[in-house]
């Protein structure tokens, strides 16, 4: 019987640069980054010279994007914001290649094994010059101009006709991914929204198409008319506790007007998102003595300013459990927390009630 693939098709090499490699059986696909376990070396060499404070930004690659003192120049201690290229990236894209996605990847690395160049572009949001660990305790000013250079960074990307999508998310505490202790986000642009992102797009389009709506919209009117899942709001923002919420206290941040990309909103709306996400931020760090969580930010793709059935949203992903092997094996979580309840005591906290 024949090779299956032949030995000029598949050649096993050892991987240095990221790799999109794909389940054969079914059809999810992984990121093969050996870059990542470096940082994770090197960082727990150097937690006495944080490379994220100010005054050590030799440490790191040249910022890309800063909000810094009036007449400082690029690279010096005197910032308030910085954003940098990843040293040790997930995805990495050079100037003269073309980004493509996985699907277009060979037929047999799809079916048979091997990898493909995982292309992209891999940032860090440095949140302060000071050393401080929480995202909460930075004053509005620093903790707004965060959010701020996340809309900026969209904005940058939405010119790059390579990039298809940018995810923006934020770890805090070693339990929910942090290596660093330094209050910081990331971001990583690819060229098309990934599986579960590309999943919630799909959704959405046909959730529109049945009924000429945006389905976020309708659920977020049905929550707002029962409100027994409502934990904070304020006039153009709402957070929720989601009802099939995969983790304990998980909360999702909406604007009540129809919007599909974060950067696109208007000013009076984004103002008003970022107060109520600081709210709830310190309403959970309260509540829960300072949990760690995820941030995720899901906002439109990129090369369009509006879609009609995307909804942009915050989701907050306290780490309280950790997934077991029912959770491995068949990617339904248990959540031992009902979403009401949690929704009145975040609720009571956050209103001083």
């Amino acid at each position: 019987m024949g090779d299956i693939v032949s030995k000029s098709e598949f050649v096993l090499n050892p991987v240095t640069a990221p790799e999109y490699r794909c389940d054969p059986i079914t059809g999810i696909w992984s990121i093969i980054a050996p870059e990542r376990a470096k940082r994770l070396a090197i960082e727990s060499e150097n937690r006495s010279r944080c490379p994220f404070c100010a005054g050590n930004e030799s440490l790191t690659l040249p910022e890309v994007f800063a909000f810094r003192a009036e007449k400082s120049i690029a690279n010096d201690s005197n910032w308030r914001v910085r954003v940098i290229d990843n040293l040790y990236p997930a995805v990495r894209l050079s100037s003269t290649e073309v980004c493509y996605q996985p699907n277009d990847c060979p037929d047999h690395v799809r079916t048979f094994g091997g990898g493909c160049p995982a292309q992209g572009f891999h940032e860090v949001i440095i949140e302060g010059p000071e050393h401080e660990r929480s995202f909460v305790k930075l004053s509005k000013n620093l903790f707004r101009e965060v959010i701020l250079s996340w809309k900026q960074r969209l904005l940058f990307y939405h010119e790059k006709k390579e990039i298809g999508y940018v995810q923006i998310f934020k770890n805090h505490g070693p339990e929910a991914g942090a290596s660093l202790e330094h209050s910081h986000s990331q971001l990583i642009a690819l060229s098309d929204p990934p599986g579960f992102i590309a999943e919630e797009i799909r959704s959405g389009k046909d959730y529109y198409q049945q009924h000429d709506r945006c389905t976020w919209c309708d659920w977020l009117k049905k929550e707002l008319d029962l409100g027994i899942r409502i934990v904070a709001q304020n006039h153009s923002c709402v957070a929720i506790s989601a009802n099939a919420a995969r983790w304990p206290f998980e909360t999702w941040i909406l604007p009540r007007t129809h919007f599909s990309h974060l950067e696109f909103t208007s000013e009076e709306i984004f103002e008003d998102f970022i107060a109520l996400t600081q709210n709830v931020l310190l309403g959970l760090h309260h509540a829960l003595l300072d949990p760690p969580y995820n941030l995720v930010l899901h906002s439109g793709p990129m090369r369009c300013k509006n879609l009609p059935s995307f909804h942009w949203h915050l989701e907050i992903l306290p780490r309280l459990t950790q997934p077991g092997g029912f959770e491995w094996a068949t990617g339904r979580h248990i959540n031992p927390v009902p979403p009401e309840q949690a929704a009145k005591f975040l609720h009571r906290v956050i209103s001083g009630e």
